[in-house]
């Protein structure tokens, strides 16, 4: 009550602001007010007069220009106060005005409390008698009733089918349902009451409420759209119901039977599936007619939407004619090619087998195009997804998009240099030498699908979760379905494509090379981007199976009660069947090591590798950059002894272990964990400990392999 007392405002200063006749001669109370509203007044400066409500009658058919404080808006009191020419305000309106320091001044029409204050609201009912009560109820709360939509903030109806709700839609008025109302009206008695987001998204008019819809040709096994239109306030009808407004139609192509039912059913609206999933990802009713399915067009628009290569289940698999050569030549390849040109620089002496060659070198160049159209949408699916400026935000945060589009946008910048690759040697008739462009993004193919693989299955799951959990992004999904960029794929299939690339130009490469002749001049560029597509997919097959060891791994802890996360096991007990005994060297470090010259240094304490460049003074030096304590690391450097024993380099050496700390810590990025460095770049304080550290490169691979899995261990020892 500190801001009551504090309030200063008296009828004099009311009467400066205002006209004469609307400051109020005397002001009266009934009885069954809260004792609240008379302690306010007082503290205010203002003197009311309590009375019964026979008193109140009385006084109210007697004079004028009085303001009468009451509690209950349904009264006879009230309706014979509101027939004389006196205000009224309720409790609530007067501890709002006081509590805010304004002066006590009445309104036109009555008012018990101020939770509406400002709202213009536009009603959209056939209803005269819902239309009365709502209005009064929203003046008695301080807001107003326009009659026109375009002044309007909100837009009350009972029905999407109501006139203005496109409208509103269109200009982002707020739909809400008279519920809103009644639940400002029953939280009256709350002073400074007032809605929030959360409220008002559980008064928002749901976008098939009042609808009426039947389902065609949707799969019968699977009952999700069904739950999808219940929960959004429709009602699921049969077709032959009349109160049917809509039909849903999952399918493109037309029968007699939809013709004829189309004829007897001329007001119920047949429109694409695509129509129920737009309105569940905007969560609203959108305008029928850009979905409406017709006869004249629907075959038009079946083509327009389906690429040709996924027309239909019958069409030509292009995996079964990479496969099998036989099915691919025994196409007229002078309905796909240029007769006139010629690859340049081919050996084959064959004219079929270089009409092969050239067939083979187009099926690159259409896959690579559909591959790169694949990740385009991908990201086209992933930038609708994250866009805040739609309406109701993005539909997945941060985390959910990088555990499902992963590293997709890579990809996709890498394959539009490989394409550009290939139409420039395809353009300037190199023939086989757009293979090479393979050597060339070697190392990118190595580094991007390994880590892409690293997630594969974490991103499966969560667009899983997210089609149960998340209604927009399902009704994206099914509307990107449809979509031509998609050819009538989910995303859940488009984001397996990335797995099955590399394996389709290894065959491409391998049967290119089967027909190729020995003495070839190409032969050795062909090799070459075999190898580099071989390596990745190598990468990609030893990332699969780490992940899934690691998965089975972590299925078995979340198996043990209260099993411990770090990988490194400390001996916490031992337990003995005999008498305990004196011990020894009781001053010993329970893990010190047993062996003079050595020092167990575990993995997870080395952060990255560093190969110090050769000069002068300094040669054959490499470095382990060691968390000692949490801000401060330290660089163990060490002298490459090469002896015959070691068939490894020293480069191939520190990447050999980039690769274990890489694997240690489930990255396919290698490069993050090895640095190449001059001497003087290293730490002055360490450029002294760049002397020979006389171990053999042997027990320096046991040291760091002791941490790894049993199988990684075995691999490491066979170098």
């Amino acid at each position: 009550m500190s801001k009551l007392a504090g309030s200063t405002n008296s009828l004099a200063e009311v009467g400066k602001s205002k006209r004469l006749q609307d400051v109020p001669k005397k002001i009266y109370v009934l009885e069954d007010v809260c004792e609240e509203v008379s302690t306010a007044l007082k503290r205010c400066g203002l003197y009311c007069k309590k009375i019964n409500a026979n008193e109140a009658s009385h006084i109210a058919t007697s004079c004028t220009d009085s303001l009468f404080i009451l509690s209950d808006f349904s009264s006879k009191t009230f309706d014979t106060v509101c027939s004389s020419k006196n205000w009224i305000l309720g409790p609530t309106a007067v501890l709002e005005q006081v509590s805010n320091n304004e002066p006590i001044l009445p309104r036109k029409n009555p008012v018990y409390c101020l939770s509406m204050d400002g709202f213009n609201c536009f009603i959209s009912s056939k209803e005269k008698e819902q239309v009365i009560h709502l209005m009064k109820l929203i003046r008695s709360m301080g807001g107003s009733v326009r009659a026109k939509l375009s002044e309007a903030m909100y837009f009350i109806a009972e029905t999407t089918l109501a006139s203005g709700y496109l409208y509103s839609n269109t200009y982002n008025i707020p739909t809400l349902t008279p519920q809103w109302v009644d639940y400002m009206w029953k939280n009256r008695h709350i002073p400074s009451f007032k809605c929030d987001d959360k409220t008002f998204k559980f008064f928002k008019l749901k976008p098939f409420r009042g609808l009426y819809v039947a389902f065609l040709h949707f799969p019968s096994d699977e009952r999700s759209h069904i739950e999808l239109l219940e929960q959004n306030q429709g009602v699921l009808v049969d077709i032959e119901n009349p109160s049917c407004t809509h039909v849903v139609i999952d399918d493109f192509t037309l029968s007699e039977q939809f013709s004829k039912l189309k004829e007897r059913r001329a007001q119920v609206k047949f429109v694409h599936a695509e129509w129920f999933w737009t309105c569940i990802q905007l969560e609203s009713r959108v305008s029928e007619n850009d979905f409406l399915f017709s006869t004249e067009s629907d075959g038009n628009a079946a083509a327009q939407q389906t690429p040709v290569i996924f027309k239909s289940k019958n069409s030509l698999n292009w995996c079964e004619l990479m496969i099998d050569p036989s099915l691919r030549f025994s196409l007229d390849s002078s309905q796909l090619l240029d007769e006139s040109r010629s690859v340049q620089g081919d050996c084959c002496s064959n004219p079929k087998c270089q009409e092969s060659h050239e067939f083979i070198l187009e099926e690159l160049l259409l896959t690579e195009k559909n591959y790169v159209d694949v990740l385009e949408a991908i990201k086209l699916i992933k930038e609708k997804a994250e866009n805040e400026n739609q309406t109701g935000g993005p539909m997945i945060n941060v985390t959910e998009s990088k555990q499902i589009f992963l590293n997709t946008q890579e990809l996709l910048t890498l394959h539009k240099n490989i394409l550009d690759g290939i139409q420039n040697a395809r353009f300037e008739n190199k023939g086989k030498k757009a293979f090479s462009v393979f050597c060339k993004y070697s190392d990118d193919l190595k580094t991007q699908y390994p880590k892409f693989c690293n997630g594969f299955e974490e991103a499966r799951k969560t667009i899983r979760n997210l089609c149960s959990s998340n209604p927009r992004f399902r009704a994206l999904l099914e509307i990107s379905k449809n979509k031509p960029e998609c050819g009538r794929q989910k995303l859940q299939e488009l984001i397996h494509r990335p797995l099955q690339r590399l394996g389709s130009v290894t065959l491409l490469i391998k049967e290119i090379l089967d027909r190729t002749d020995k003495d070839c001049k190409d032969k050795s560029i062909l090799e070459e981007g075999l190898r580099s597509v071989e390596a990745a997919l190598r990468l990609m097959n030893e990332e699969l199976i780490e992940t899934e060891k690691l998965s089975s791994v972590f299925r078995v802890y979340t198996s043990i009660k209260d099993c411990p996360i770090s990988r490194f096991r400390k001996k916490i007990a031992i337990a003995t069947l005999k008498n305990k005994r004196k011990e020894e060297n009781s001053g010993k470090a329970e893990d010190e090591v047993n062996y003079k010259h050595l020092q167990l240094l575990p993995l997870h304490k080395i952060r990255k590798v560093v190969d110090v460049i050769d000069n002068n003074d300094v040669k054959d030096a490499y470095g382990l950059v060691v968390r000692e304590t949490l801000v401060k690391d330290t660089v163990w450097c060490f002298r490459y002894m090469n002896d015959l024993e070691n068939k490894l380099s020293k480069k191939d050496l520190v990447i050999f272990i980039a690769k274990c700390l890489a694997r240690y810590e489930c990255s396919g990025d290698v490069d993050k964990y090895w640095v190449a460095l001059k001497p003087h770049e290293v730490d002055e304080r360490l450029k002294t400990s760049l002397v020979p550290y006389q171990s053999s490169v042997k027990k320096l691979l046991c040291t760091v392999t002791e941490h790894l899995s049993p199988s990684t261990s075995k691999i490491a020892r066979r170098h």
